[in-house]
C-alpha cells in the first residue's frame, strides 16, 4: 500500500460486512470512499484499495452509483464513462463493477486493469467477452496517477 498517499477504497455490493474506517465512520456493501490516507486497518476481502489519489475526501454511498446496463452487462460507473453514464467520483480516470451474462460483450479502453472475481472472460481487441457468467473490476489511472 502506497502510505504516501490516500487512494480509492471499494467495498463490492456482496461483502459480508462494513468496513471501518476509523472514527466511527464505515463503508457500507456497495460503498465507495477517495481517502486522503492511507487505511487504518487491512484492506477488506470484498473490497479494493487503489492508491495514489491526493485530491479532496469524497464519499459515496451505493445508491448514489449510477448503473449502466445494456445487452448482458450491468455496470456500476463510480468514475469516468461508460457508454454514457458517468460516475460520481473524480478519480480515477475510469472505475467500473461489472457483471457480465455468458458471451456479453463490454467495451473498455485497452490499458484498464481488470481484477477479475468470478467466471471467465477473453480479451478480444479492446473488447471483453464473458465465456461464463463473470463479475469484474475495471479501473484505468489517469495519465498524472503514476
Amino acid at each position: 500500500m502506497d502510505r504516501a498517499r490516500g487512494g480509492l477504497l471499494y467495498l463490492l455490493e456482496s461483502a459480508a460486512a462494513a468496513c471501518p474506517l476509523g472514527q466511527g465512520e464505515r463503508l457500507e456493501p456497495g460503498d465507495v470512499a477517495l481517502l486522503g490516507r492511507e487505511l487504518a486497518a487491512p484492506v477488506p476481502r470484498d473490497g479494493l484499495w487503489l492508491p495514489g489519489f491526493t485530491g479532496p475526501v469524497a464519499r459515496r454511498c451505493k445508491c448514489q452509483i449510477p448503473v449502466s446496463c445494456g445487452a448482458g452487462v450491468r455496470a456500476r460507473v463510480v468514475s469516468g464513462e461508460l457508454d454514457g453514464v458517468v460516475g460520481p467520483l473524480p478519480w480515477p480516470a475510469l472505475f467500473v463493477d461489472v457483471f457480465l451474462e455468458p458471451l456479453a460483450v463490454l467495451a473498455l479502453p485497452a490499458d484498464a486493469d481488470l481484477r477479475l472475481l468470478d467466471g471467465d472472460i477473453q480479451r478480444e481487441g479492446g473488447q471483453l467477452r464473458a465465456l461464463t457468467r463473470t463479475h469484474l473490476l475495471a479501473w484505468r489511472l489517469g495519465e498524472d496517477d503514476c
